[in-house]
């Protein structure tokens, strides 16, 4: 995982505008310390409105001097830093484009220009120079930002913008309305006050404003007049009523919002302890089960489940299944898969809901560069069952580098096709420059799964060509088939499982990712790999057999390289809950 280590990156996480990070507390006193300065700025802006002593008013000027130096440090640290709050910053002109936003454009306001004055006075006048001064008196909406209730405030406006607008529209319509109505039975008895349209609608909305300037304090002449100034009178009301009722129903639903959202945190930690590291005791029997003892070195090895029942979540965490839902929506660490998916049609299987966990370092899934020279990739796990888990843990027991994609929508990144979003599209563009940057040199392996049944019987493909058996994307044939061969003896005896090399069932297709490693790196060998979803799902000795595959692609393509330190570590926590 990419850890944010960076002064830039750690700018970013103090700007965040929230309190309530707790890790790193001084994250939170930085802010502390942001908020204090800008509330005794702006008391000294106030006092220095009142007669004060000449002793007092040059502490004040001592005090000036600190708070602009201060500002304007964190402000440019503010512009500095910009670009890793959001991406739209980046450069030049998105340094511009956060200056011209409304806390960007206060904060410049209330610095820059003031030392602009000092630098050259005559060129900006006192009068100015102050204008900016006060300026920071408009810097208390950052302190605003951090209160919930200001926050519920802009959520309520921002869920409810469009009903209001929607009243305004109405109201001011039937307003005019009335106001010409007004106009036309008042204009003969009441000439001085309503001889044109225009005064007439001065006049309506001045009764909704409490006629601040006296503009609507003259008496209507006609019985048809003040019926319908009693008219405007109800609109008037209803231009403040329905509004504030709007808002009022906004701001309980955001309460609502902020309260349920409380509540998926709890459900996410609820969830996380369900996927604590734990011996999968059908390894630990397979180990047992090996004449020479070879494993025995893994028999201490713990995993985090590879998924959990919905109904062990009911049951054990009191949850419903909205709430396992929700979470799961709202935490993309988490997914909801059917395990009927993961059989044939053949088989009917009932639908059984389970949650799988994930590690997630990216935008779009998993990236663990190991300095290896097998990457293990795979392009599909956000929409099959299980074969996320089992490569990573595949990867994790081989020392290889490993990138899953675990995020997005249901299209996979194991042919490249055309993407439906521009979220897609840059979640793609990262994928394969991970890949790419990974893949230099060595080997790659693809997985993707498969579903067993009466016609394909096979628990392992293997696929390296297009139908035709053209265009490999193995250089080293020699190695490749020296593998394999081994690779189908070894699960056969160890495992009865079948393989099918090579795949006629799924041939590959020339959008394939394996054919964009090749055109990056024409050295690279690199083959698809597919093992049955029922093997990956199913079979109590997944973890074993991952295993085993992992031996032995090391053996083969890595020089035996093993696991990393770090991995082994890892794989030998107890109690730790998720990845």
């Amino acid at each position: 995982m990419n850890d944010k280590n960076t002064f830039k990156e750690k700018l970013a996480e103090v700007f965040d505008d929230d309190l309530t990070t707790r890790s790193p507390e001084w994250k939170n006193y930085v802010d502390y310390v942001i908020i204090g300065m800008i509330v005794l700025s702006t008391v000294a802006v106030f006092l220095e409105t009142l007669p004060l002593s000449d002793g007092f008013r040059r502490c004040l000027h001592v005090f000036d001097w600190i708070v602009l130096i201060f500002f304007t440090v964190e402000v440019s640290l503010r512009i500095w830093a910009a670009d890793q709050i959001d991406d739209k910053y980046k450069g030049f002109g998105g340094r511009v484009r956060y200056c011209l936003t409304f806390y960007g454009l206060v904060d410049f306001l209330a610095t820059y220009p003031v030392w602009l004055g000092i630098a050259f006075p005559a060129l900006i006048p006192v009068t100015v120079i102050q204008l900016f001064r006060v300026l920071r008196v408009a810097r208390l909406f950052r302190v605003f930002h951090y209160l919930k209730a200001y926050r519920f405030l802009g959520d309520a406006i921002g869920s409810k913008k469009k009903e209001i607008w929607v009243s305004f529209q109405f109201i001011t319509v039937i307003t005019v309305i009335l106001s010409f109505l007004l106009y036309l039975v008042e204009r003969t008895a009441n000439h001085g006050m309503m001889d044109n349209g225009w005064k007439s609608i001065v006049w309506a909305f001045a009764k909704y404003l409490g006629d601040p300037g006296k503009v609507a304090d003259m008496p209507l002449a006609t019985p048809a007049g003040h019926v319908l100034a009693f008219l405007v009178g109800l609109m008037g009301i209803a231009f403040f009523a329905v509004p504030i009722g709007l808002l009022s129903s906004g701001f309980s639903e955001a309460i609502e919002k902020n309260t349920r959202a409380a509540e998926l945190e709890e459900f996410r930690k609820k969830m996380k302890k369900e996927f604590r590291h734990r011996r999968n005791p059908s390894f630990r029997e397979y180990l047992d089960s090996m004449p020479d003892g070879g494993g025995e070195r893994f028999k201490t090895v713990n995993v985090v489940p590879q998924r959990v029942p919905v109904s062990k979540l009911q049951v054990r965490q009191g949850m419903t299944l909205d709430d396992v839902i929700e979470t799961c929506n709202k935490f993309k660490e988490f997914r909801l898969k059917n395990l009927a998916a993961a059989k044939s049609e053949e088989e009917l299987t009932p639908e059984r809901f389970v949650v799988e966990h994930f590690p997630l370092n990216t935008d779009y899934g998993c990236y663990i560069p190991r300095k290896s020279g097998v990457t293990v990739v795979c392009p599909t796990s956000q929409d099959e069952v299980g074969i996320g888990w089992f490569t990573y843990y595949l990867a994790k027991m081989g020392g290889f580098n490993y990138i899953s994609r675990e995020i997005g929508e249901p299209d996979s990144f194991y042919n490249l096709s055309a993407e439906s979003s521009t979220e897609q599209k840059t979640n793609r563009e990262a994928f394969l420059h991970d890949l790419q940057e990974s893949s230099a040199s060595g080997w790659v392996i693809v997985f993707a799964e498969h579903t067993k049944n009466s016609v394909n019987t096979a628990d392992f493909h293997f696929a390296n060509t297009l139908k035709d058996g053209t265009a490999s994307t193995v250089v080293d044939m020699e190695e490749y088939k020296h593998f394999t061969d081994s690779f189908s003896a070894l699960m056969k005896a160890e495992f009865s499982l079948e393989t099918s090399v090579p795949s006629q069932r799924y041939p590959l297709l020339k959008k394939n990712v394996g054919y964009y490693v090749r055109e990056k790196h024409p050295e690279t060998n690199v083959f698809v790999l597919r093992p049955s979803s029922q093997l990956m799902n199913f079979n109590p000795q997944r973890l074993a057999v991952a295993w085993r595959m992992a031996l032995l692609i090391s053996e083969h393509f890595d020089d035996g390289r093993g696991m990393t330190d770090a991995d082994w570590t890892d794989l030998k926590a107890t109690g730790a809950a998720g990845y």
